[in-house]
């Protein structure tokens, strides 16, 4: 038995990375340039969201990534259920808006050059 009194959340590592979710709290907005849709996301995302989405699209990448989509991103301030998002890329926003969001909800960087989409 360890005679260690320090709790779990008294180590560095953790306080290191409390310090770091509460740095990047807050949220971020892209507005969509195809489209004029603005989203906004918060700047800190749990990796349980991303793991949640992956259990309901049952490891389909491409259902996860709009279930994650929205579990995160409110679109001109709205959440949207999954239902709504399909509808909304399939028939009224242009794909390369979807390539956006993503790229911008996944942290992937700028693919598509320096002026983005």
């Amino acid at each position: 038995m360890s005679n260690d009194k320090t709790k779990p959340d008294d180590s560095p590592l953790v306080l290191k990375l409390k310090k770091n979710r509460d740095e990047k709290s807050g949220d971020e907005s892209i507005t969509l340039k195809g489209c004029g849709v603005k989203v906004s996301y918060p700047l800190f995302r749990n990796h349980g969201m991303w793991s949640g989405a992956m259990r309901m699209a049952k490891n389909d990448i491409n259902a996860a990534q709009v279930y994650y989509l929205c579990k995160v991103a409110r679109f001109d301030g709205e959440k949207l259920t999954a239902t709504d998002l399909t509808h909304l890329f399939r028939c009224k926003i242009p794909l390369i808006c979807l390539a956006r969001c993503l790229e911008k909800k996944m942290n992937w960087g700028s693919k598509w050059g320096p002026d983005g989409l």
